[in-house]
């Protein structure tokens, strides 16, 4: 019988070690190249002119949405994907799938103030296509958000009763009516009063000087005399006699007439 040689052990802890590290090495390169396939400038800026046009594709939404949402409210109510490609009656302007995307923003939403959505989108996208900021991206998100939030609640309130309630959305109603149930009607319109005017002096720095006058216009009241002499229109100034011109001119003709009629003593 052949011999058996002696064969050494494998060592299974290192070819493991080294099979995650290669697993490791091949994820972190597949995360690189996403991130480089991001960065890369042609695709950035593609995708800034798929937000324009997405922009502006839902601006037609949503405008039509306002005059035939509530044509098209029971068609989509429910999803449903064979649909997509019929016309199913929709007024809306762009379809099915404008009158699906509007109905979930909008009447499911923030109501009208969903608007500024498309403002954050285009700006975004004017910014990564031409490379030029037409609004700040940070300010114009920020106040955009803000601006959102507060228009739902308060058209949510005055409209809550009415057939204008899409105004603010199922957002604004159903906070509406959790801020009636804590603070009351007149809580929810001191809050909204409240975030307002504050949004107004944090971000805009609103002084708020309806009813108060300035220091500089203070002084210049101050400085003005009482009796002020007004424009001369007639010039009146400079023909005008005053009244001790007056008294030295009746003394002068007193004293000539005493020269006059006293008699000579010789």
């Amino acid at each position: 019988m052949p011999r058996r040689a002696n064969q050494l052990k494998s060592n299974t802890f290192r070819t493991g070690k080294n099979n995650t590290k290669r697993k490791s090495k091949t994820s972190s390169y597949s995360m690189k190249s996403i991130f480089s396939f991001f960065r890369d400038e042609r695709i950035r800026r593609v995708f800034g002119f798929f937000l324009i046009l997405l922009s502006v594709y839902l601006l037609f939404a949503f405008v039509s949405f306002t005059f035939s949402w509530w044509i098209d409210q029971d068609k989509v109510n429910v999803v449903n994907w064979s649909q997509f490609g019929k016309r199913m009656g929709i007024e809306n302007w762009t379809g099915y799938a404008g009158a699906y995307i509007s109905k979930l923003i909008i009447h499911d939403g923030f109501g009208i103030s969903s608007f500024l959505i498309l403002l954050i989108i285009f700006v975004w996208g004017f910014k990564l296509l031409f490379k030029r900021q037409l609004l700040s991206i940070n300010k114009t998100f920020w106040h955009s958000l803000i601006l959102i939030l507060w228009l739902s609640v308060a058209f949510g309130l005055l409209f809550k009763d009415s057939t204008y309630a899409a105004l603010g959305g199922v957002f604004g109603y159903q906070i509406n009516l959790i801020l009636i149930k804590m603070i009351g009607l007149p809580g929810v319109f001191i809050a909204l009063l409240f975030i307002l005017v504050s949004y107004l002096i944090v971000f805009f720095n609103f002084p708020f000087k309806l009813f108060t006058i300035s220091a500089s216009k203070k002084e210049i009241i101050s400085e003005t005399p009482k009796n002020e002499i007004k424009d001369d229109k007639y010039n009146t100034v400079e023909f005008s006699v005053s009244e001790d011109e007056d008294f030295e001119i009746d003394l002068k003709e007193d004293e000539k007439e005493e020269i006059e009629f006293d008699p000579i003593i010789t």
